[in-house]
């Protein structure tokens, strides 16, 4: 880990003692039916997606979460718990750093964190457990919706409002949506509502890239696990004007794909990623498979090698893949 991650706390409070007096405070987490309906909705926000619902704008503000918990907050939230890798990514691009007093241990590790540098800067706490957690004495705790039920009940237990938030997004749509949604929980309209715009701008500038004649044939690899439909990066290929060659082949979410598989799909472009520095060691490696070798990528040299945290971001970072492929198909824009 980058800089010696705090890995233990010192003069940790009895975790009871702890849980005692959080449980006095104001804000109340109840259990609602998911999609319940929310009073005074804002206008951006649809119920029908899966992300949860939301609130009215002044405060008290609440939200139900992908979980059909409802999470009350009384008062702006200044100091904010991230439990997983992309929440600490929509967390810094939304709210001042100094706000986000608690990270997963990802945001430590350069390799795949965008944020790496400003974690090894401040130094929040890592939010492995349950004690480190309360410890904090957050005023609210975000976390994935893939995160142990144990893990948030136990929270929730002791008195910590926790928001569980929707993390597995397959569009650039949801994570329009996500920056949306965590910038009415963090109480930074504004900040949302200009992040949001710049994603969405950088959207529509992609979509303008679209090639006038055919569209490049590319396939997105980790390893020999394929990136499929009902993926981010297949998305990103679409707005692209580019076909995802293992959606085409039948590919859903993101799989394993055989040699066999891939060469009947015989992409014109490979993609992948790795950390920096390794770039050319992993396309020499990619280009020693022969059944990438031979494939027209292969024989063509068209293996791109991204930034492995621009290639797997799933928050607003996302923004730079588009960037990234748009220029590796079609050329840097001038």
């Amino acid at each position: 880990m980058v800089g010696g991650p705090p890995w233990r706390l010192k003069a940790m409070a009895p975790l009871t003692v702890v849980f005692c007096a959080l449980t006095m405070c104001a804000v109340i987490v109840d259990r609602v039916a998911p999609g319940a309906p929310a009073s005074r909705m804002l206008l951006h926000r649809d119920t029908s997606n899966p992300f949860g619902v939301v609130g009215a704008v002044e405060y008290p503000r609440h939200a139900v979460g992908v979980d059909g918990v409802r999470v009350n907050l009384p008062r702006p939230a200044r100091r904010i718990v991230s439990q997983e890798w992309s929440l600490d990514e929509y967390l810094y691009s939304l709210v001042p750093a100094e706000r986000v007093i608690g990270v997963s241990q990802a945001a430590y590790d350069g390799r795949f964190s965008n944020i790496s540098d400003i974690a090894a800067r401040l130094r929040p706490t890592i939010a492995a457990d349950v004690e480190a957690v309360v410890t904090m004495n957050p005023d609210l705790v975000i976390v994935s919706s893939t995160a142990r039920a144990d893990f948030t009940e136990l929270l929730r237990t002791a008195g910590v409002p926790v928001y569980r938030a929707y993390t597995t997004p397959t569009s650039l749509a949801e994570i329009e949506q996500q920056i949306r949604i965590l910038g009415y929980l963090v109480a930074d309209d504004a900040a949302a509502a200009a992040v949001w715009s710049t994603f969405h701008e950088a959207v529509a500038l992609a979509a303008l890239r679209r090639p006038a004649a055919d569209a490049p044939r590319v396939l997105g690899l980790n390893g020999h696990f394929a990136y499929g439909s009902h993926t981010v990066f297949d998305d990103v290929l679409r707005v692209l004007g580019a076909t995802n060659v293992a959606a085409a082949a039948g590919v859903e979410g993101y799989t394993l794909m055989n040699p066999e598989e891939i060469l009947r799909a015989n992409p014109g472009w490979i993609i992948t990623g790795a950390p920096i520095d390794t770039e050319d060691d992993v396309r020499e490696r990619l280009l020693a498979d022969v059944s990438l070798a031979t494939t027209d990528a292969g024989r063509a040299g068209r293996v791109v090698v991204v930034d492995q945290r621009v290639f797997t971001a799933l928050s607003p970072f996302t923004a730079r893949l588009l960037e990234t492929l748009g220029d590796a198909l079609y050329g840097r824009k001038s």
